[in-house]
């Protein structure tokens, strides 16, 4: 298959009926609460936004912006009217949530003179490069781009007010106010702290930017924007998602004082184009027309969460308008939750890292999808009671073994100065993976039952029984490995043996194990050690043949540049002599002495230059 193995999908095909009604390929009837990755606020599109579509192709497809069309013109009229008053400019020459966060960091930055961003961990933002970089677990440090980043200590409005105080350079905010990422920071936290935020982001001269692409397109109880339910007012607006009813626009609002971008500096090709404006303009007209329904539909979605609420006491519920999270008070429940819902016709989301099942129901939810909803999760939760979740079949204890490497570890690191063995606790594996798990290395999930430390089970194949298939799955595999341990580093991190039995590969995600074997020494030393140590290890099971030296020499590169200053030419020394003298020891992992010696060239016509 040539389709990007990360975009196959993972669930059969499903057929629309109407609305946000379909069916499987079975002809099982499936209710989406899911708008379709929380895109479509009224399902698929009811005819009146069809119709508007189809006309407008009918007549406009395509125009530059140097030309322009009515149609866009009007859209962006409609916005700026439906807007909070202090917003009057708009760009919606964009084509996607990220477009439009990233629009509005490139205003924030040229208005407070700075590429300084405070923003939420966990939170998403989009996929280019810029909003990549508010991602705490953003995988590598190459896919964000050059912005200042600081992170307040917790995904919540109150921490970010905290940090916003502490920075007094005028730098740029970004929030989603509802928080879904997050879970949902739920109604009444959104009212109290947001008009806190928005106070403290004025007097301080902060840039403060809403991403509101979750929450616009109707969900917020049948408004439009966080202003019409908080009267909270932000410098810049990010809408996307519903606003195109599953067309490909999104916009960038902003005030009369803050400072335009040129011609060229965002300005996407597709965007703004007839046919999109025409469905985002039926699809406001839609929502304000039949806002007496929406209000029905809100009372009716309202008590079905309600009765959710009353009978499933072993989750918390948060809420706003008409998104809803459900977090399970046992993590593992979750998942298996999820798998009930859909197998029985409900379709909901998984986020907050996982941890809670997300629901988005259209805004015209009548009395049939009540009706479905509450006997599907009825039916699934009553499953539930029955299933005995069975935790040793997907996790297993943590414990202190009898580690068959240790001894050859010891031997190894003899030959270093200033690193030395840790063994671990089980409470010190425990909080590796969780100090990994919290910046988003992929290791298996740790829980507490009954007093015992237990990790989930993770698919795939540890990469030391594994025969590398290609040169791009071996740079797949090299730069996952390779950015986890140096996003651990800058955290201050140090991992520990990472030789390839502890790396599993699944054919598209590395994630992390056996955390048994730390080190122990300076910090600086030991994230040289550990870096060289990784990359040497995988490189040596790379078939020669692929020609190695060509897919390591980026890898190499990266290793001096962070390295050089850090004994790094020292420590390489001593793997030479370890590998090369006749009185090495081996164990029952390794490979013959001919590759490791292979792999030592190679990294000699870098490392040694």
């Amino acid at each position: 298959m040539s389709i990007q193995s990360s975009l196959m999908p993972i669930y059969e095909r499903v057929k629309p009926i109407n609305g946000a009604w379909y069916s499987s390929q079975n002809n099982k009837k499936i209710l989406d609460l899911s708008g379709q990755t929380l895109n479509l606020s009224l399902g698929q599109p009811p005819h009146e936004v069809r119709e508007a579509i189809i006309t407008e192709i009918s007549k406009n497809v395509f125009f530059s912006s140097r030309f322009g069309s009515k149609t866009s013109e009007n859209l962006a009229n409609i916005l700026i009217d439906i807007a909070p008053d202090n917003i009057c400019c708009i760009n919606h020459k964009l084509t996607n949530g990220s477009d439009a966060v990233e629009t509005a960091i490139k205003i924030g930055c040229e208005m407070v003179r700075s590429s300084s961003i405070i923003a939420l961990p966990n939170a998403w933002h989009g996929e280019t490069m810029a909003t990549l970089s508010l991602s705490s677990k953003l995988r590598g440090k190459y896919l964000g781009g050059n912005l200042n980043v600081t992170f307040s200590n917790e995904a919540t409005i109150e921490s970010l007010i905290e940090k916003i105080n502490i920075i007094k350079r005028p730098s740029v905010v970004v929030i989603d106010p509802i928080g879904f990422s997050s879970g949902l920071f739920g109604f009444d936290n959104s009212k109290n702290f947001l008009p806190i935020l928005r106070k403290s982001c004025q007097e301080l001269g902060h840039f403060l930017i809403f991403d509101e692409i979750q929450s616009f397109g109707g969900f917020l109880e049948g408004e439009f924007f966080i202003y019409d339910i908080f009267n909270v007012e932000s410098d810049a607006i990010a809408i996307g998602k519903a606003l195109g009813q599953g067309f490909a626009v999104s916009a960038c609002l902003y005030g009369k004082d803050t400072p335009e971008l040129l011609y060229n500096e965002a300005e996407f090709t597709h965007g703004a184009q007839p046919p999109a404006c025409a469905a985002a303009i039926a699809g406001i007209e839609y929502l304000k027309k039949n806002k007496s329904i929406i209000k029905t539909s809100l009372l009716l979605w309202n008590k079905l969460i309600d009765i959710l609420e009353s009978e499933f006491d072993e989750a918390s519920f948060k809420r706003i308008g008409f998104v809803c999270s459900i977090t399970p008070k046992k993590q593992e429940k979750t998942h298996l939750i999820f798998e009930l819902l859909l197998n029985n016709g409900l379709i909901v989301r998984k986020g907050n890292a996982s941890k809670s099942l997300m629901l988005k129901a259209p805004v015209v939810f009548n009395e049939e999808m009540f009706l479905w909803s509450l006997n599907v999760f009825r039916k699934c939760l009553n499953d539930l009671k029955s299933i005995k979740i069975d935790i040793t079949s997907n996790y297993r204890e943590i414990f202190r073994k009898e580690n068959l490497e240790k001894s050859y570890v010891e031997f190894f690191l003899n030959h270093f100065s200033g690193v030395n063995i840790n063994s671990r606790s089980i409470q010190e594996q425990y909080e590796v993976m969780l100090e990994l798990d919290k910046i988003g290395i992929p290791c298996p999930k740790v829980y507490i039952k009954d007093e015992l430390y237990i990790y989930s089970y993770i698919t795939g194949i540890s990469l030391d029984e594994y025969e590398i298939k290609s040169p791009r799955e071996a740079r797949s595999i090299l730069s996952q490995l390779i950015d986890h341990i140096m996003k651990a580093h800058r955290n201050d991190i140090i991992i520990g043996d990472r030789w390839p039995g502890n790396t599993i590969w699944d054919g598209v995600c590395v994630t992390m194990i056996d955390f048994d074997i730390g080190y122990v020494g300076r910090n600086l030393s030991l994230m040289a050690f550990e870096h060289l140590f990784a990359l040497f290890h995988h490189a040596a099971i790379i078939p020669k043949e692929m020609d190695r030296l060509k897919i390591l020499t980026p890898y190499l590169h990266e290793l001096k540049d962070a390295h050089e200053n850090n004994n790094l030419y020292g420590i390489f020394i001593e793997f030479k002599k370890f590998y090369n003298s006749p009185r090495k020891k081996s164990n029952f992992t390794s490979l013959p002495v001919q590759i490791y010696q292979d792999v030592l060239h190679e990294f000699s016509t870098v490392i040694c230059k």
